[in-house]
């Protein structure tokens, strides 16, 4: 909370001096949860490779102590780091067997969400058809259940895609309508990193 607080007043010093000491505790308690949530938050200062290892720590500690619910939920954060710093190959085999679990155990939120992730990989691997699919699903799915996540993150990779493909006027108009979505169908990191691609 001090390094939102932080971040907050536009003091980054802090906010990442924050971040780091919370990342020595959550590894000091090795549980799956404070690991999660600390590699989440030293992607939002920019530590990726923190990131990446607290987040594939917490998701190997859940898998193996057979936490199933908290594995389909951390499997979340982990397919978008991966994503974000362009470990594709990963990123899919863990969004993909998020959806798994999700599916399996009926969380049919997180099911979007997976859906949406898996919709972003697609667009930025060139397979426009796949992120077309994917989006339109996810995009459905989380407005339905108002799951802001999922709904941003599905309206996202589209843009994207035509962005890839060279159509930059689609392009603009699927990020553009992002942008001016309502918060309960939007989310500030996606409609951030949406902005940039304007």
């Amino acid at each position: 909370l001090l390094a939102c607080a932080s971040a907050f007043e536009d003091d980054v010093e802090a906010a990442a001096r924050w971040t780091r000491h919370a990342v020595t505790l959550a590894e000091r308690s090795g549980r799956p949860d404070d690991l999660s949530m600390t590699g989440a938050a030293a992607m939002s200062i920019g530590d990726d490779a923190t990131s990446l290892r607290l987040l594939r720590r917490a998701a190997a500690d859940a898998r193996s102590e057979g936490a199933i619910a908290v594995l389909t939920n951390m499997l979340s954060a982990l397919a978008v780091a991966e994503a974000w710093t362009s470990h594709l190959r990963s990123a899919r085999a863990h969004a993909t067997e998020g959806l798994l679990l999700a599916t399996q155990t009926g969380h049919s939120a997180y099911g979007s969400l997976y859906e949406a992730i898996l919709a972003w990989i697609a667009a930025v691997s060139g397979d426009h058809d796949e992120c077309a699919r994917l989006a339109v699903r996810a995009a459905r799915r989380g407005l339905e259940q108002e799951f802001a996540p999922a709904a941003a993150i599905a309206g996202w990779s589209p843009g994207l895609a035509a962005l890839g493909a060279g159509r930059p006027d689609e392009a603009h108009a699927h990020l553009s309508e992002l942008v001016r979505r309502p918060i309960r169908t939007s989310h500030p990191t996606v409609a951030g990193a949406a902005t940039g691609d304007i």
